[in-house]
């Protein structure tokens, strides 16, 4: 059975991943006249799915493959917000709130899955026989 502090990760990446989606919806249109339909469609169908992807190898195989995959994906996150900020690129309005929420979700998610009980669980039964 999964630990708590996974099941909230879980949630914490999936609210992560719904902020991306909206946040694409929101831009598409300028990203689709910059590069076209095509290219802006298929690049947020790849980070989301890379994202969603990590997210239940890591949630729910405990996979350590996933959890390196899904915390190289948090810090670039992180690494783009603090980009925007010190490039003071980052919108003050709904769109800018919205980055700042997924980022936020994506650390909180990020520190759950090193929680004693979530690294007990992705490391598996003790194999050793009782003494």
């Amino acid at each position: 059975m999964r630990p708590g502090s996974v099941v909230k990760a879980e949630w914490l990446y999936s609210a992560a991943i719904g902020l991306m989606l909206a946040t694409s919806l929101m831009t598409f249109g300028a990203v689709a006249a910059a590069y076209g339909a095509g290219v802006a469609g298929a690049t947020t169908a790849l980070i989301v799915g890379f994202y969603l992807a990590a997210t239940l190898l890591t949630t729910r195989a405990g996979s350590g493959a996933g959890l390196v995959l899904l915390m190289l994906g948090t810090v670039f996150a992180a690494g783009g917000l603090a980009w925007q900020l010190s490039a003071q690129a980052l919108t003050p309005d709904l769109l800018g709130a919205l980055n700042v929420a997924q980022v936020v979700l994506m650390i909180a998610g990020a520190v759950l899955l090193f929680r004693p009980d979530a690294r007990a669980w992705r490391a598996g039964p003790d194999l050793e026989e009782p003494a």
